[in-house]
């Protein structure tokens, strides 16, 4: 679920922007995430929603900690090559993050990945050509 979670939110700064839209769908997958899985577990039991609610926040918690930690980067200072920016570097330590995390799945689970992040990179209303670049 981390892993999940922190591709996420680097995709969200992939046009170095994490707009307030795109942490809303990552929030909602989050929610749809954990409801799925302990459905799977527990069924219909009574005990769902709080169970749901309490899963929900942790890992609400753990995407603004990720959050937190990128936006960092991008205040930070960055060892950055002849003629790459910060930002660039930043961008690019972060696109090949999600393609090391990418490797720990099977081609169905790819799929749904890529499905995902095809809805979190439109949840802005705008492709951003490096959002494009990037999932091409």
């Amino acid at each position: 679920m981390r892993a999940i979670i922190h591709m996420m939110v680097a995709i969200g700064y992939i046009d170095a922007d994490f707009d307030p839209s795109e942490r809303d769908f990552i929030r909602e997958q989050i929610r749809q995430l954990v409801e799925a899985r302990a459905r799977s577990l527990i069924g219909d039991d009574p005990a769902l929603g709080g169970v749901v609610r309490g899963l929900t926040a942790h890992f609400h918690e753990v995407m603004d900690e990720i959050d937190r930690r990128i936006r960092g980067y991008f205040g930070g200072s960055v060892l950055a090559s002849d003629g790459e920016t910060s930002e660039q570097f930043v961008l690019s330590r972060l696109k090949l993050g999600c393609f090391e995390l990418l490797k720990r799945f099977d081609e169905e689970e790819h799929a749904a990945i890529l499905e995902t992040v095809d809805a979190l990179i439109a949840a802005d209303g705008v492709v951003h050509p490096n959002e494009q670049a990037f999932r091409d």
